[in-house]
Parts: C-alpha cells; sequence; structure tokens
C-alpha cells in the first residue's frame, strides 16, 4: 500500500498497518529516568484529505514502560522500573507528501491501564511528527518520529520518544 494514496485506491489498499517500538526520557513528578515501548498501530484511509495530505483513523495497542530502564535507587522503596502500563488509543493521523519523503503528524487519546500495583488506569495523549520516504510500489517502508505520551496519572507522566517502525 502507499502511505500517499492516489485517487484509485483499492478497498483492501485503504489499510495501514504501523509497528513500532520506542525509547526516550519521561518526566514526571518527583521521578525522570529513561524508558521504552512498543505499540501497533491500525489504521483506515477515509480517502478524505487535509491540506494535501490523507488523513487515517485508527486504533494503537501497545506497552509503555516510561522508567524501564531505571534502576531502583536505595533511598526509595518503589521500583519505579516496575511501573508500565498496556495502552490501548483511539489515533488520528495524516500524512504530507513532499518530494521523494512523506511527513506525518498524529494525535490519539489513550487509555493506560496499569499492569502492577503500583500504577492504576489513567487516560492520556499521544502526539507524534514523523518523517518515512515515500518508495513506488513498495508495500514496507520504515519511519521515524518523534512521540510524546502525557499520561494523566498521579505522577504526572510525559514521555518523549523516539519512535522507529516499518509500515505495511
Amino acid at each position: 500500500m502507499s502511505l500517499v494514496s492516489s485517487q484509485e485506491t483499492k478497498p483492501n489498499d485503504r489499510w495501514l498497518i504501523k509497528t513500532q517500538l520506542f525509547s526516550g526520557y519521561n518526566i514526571g513528578k518527583d521521578v525522570a529516568g529513561f524508558g521504552y515501548g512498543a505499540a501497533v498501530r491500525c489504521l483506515y484511509d477515509f480517502e478524505t484529505r487535509f491540506l494535501g495530505g490523507p488523513v487515517f483513523l485508527g486504533i494503537e495497542s501497545g506497552f509503555v514502560s516510561p522508567m524501564g530502564f531505571e534502576k531502583p535507587r536505595d533511598d526509595s522503596r518503589v521500583d519505579y522500573s516496575k511501573m508500565n502500563y498496556m495502552v490501548t488509543s483511539v489515533v488520528l493521523e495524516q500524512n504530507y507528501p513532499w518530494l521523494k519523503h512523506g511527513f506525518n503528524i498524529g494525535t490519539g487519546l489513550a487509555y493506560y491501564h496499569g499492569v502492577q500495583d503500583l500504577n492504576s488506569r489513567a487516560i492520556g495523549l499521544i502526539t507524534n511528527i514523523g518523517w518515512f520516504p515515500i518508495y513506488k510500489g513498495k508495500s514496507v517502508t520504515p519511519y521515524i518520529t518523534y512521540r510524546n505520551d502525557w499520561v494523566f496519572d498521579s505522577m504526572g507522566t510525559n514521555m518523549q520518544s523516539l519512535s522507529l517502525g516499518l509500515n505495511f
């Protein structure tokens, strides 16, 4: 499937699957450190154009560990590396073609479900801005994005990360 849709798309060419791995820095109330995550987005092209690019609507499901790379401090009773979330979100994404490159922006409303006792459920916001190459006739293309997860939990988590992935 082409990331920049043509006027004549087949019904099964209107789906876009995006896998991603991301890692970045987390800033929260009284805590900061490095974390990681992984997600899959399933997006549908409604053949709607806004400012020259196709608009996609879909869902994202993934895993986020905002403090996953951090070891517990000796003076802390809490192991923040075990503060993990399963994430489900509704996302809206738009791609903009420019020469042989494409740029995308997206946002989503997310539900973060805590996996351990340390954290419970929270809502949040996911934003991203990224780049991908446009290859004519290729069904799999790489991409890179700057991703921001705002988790409105008791610590006010804000994870800023670099995301690498593949579009199918």
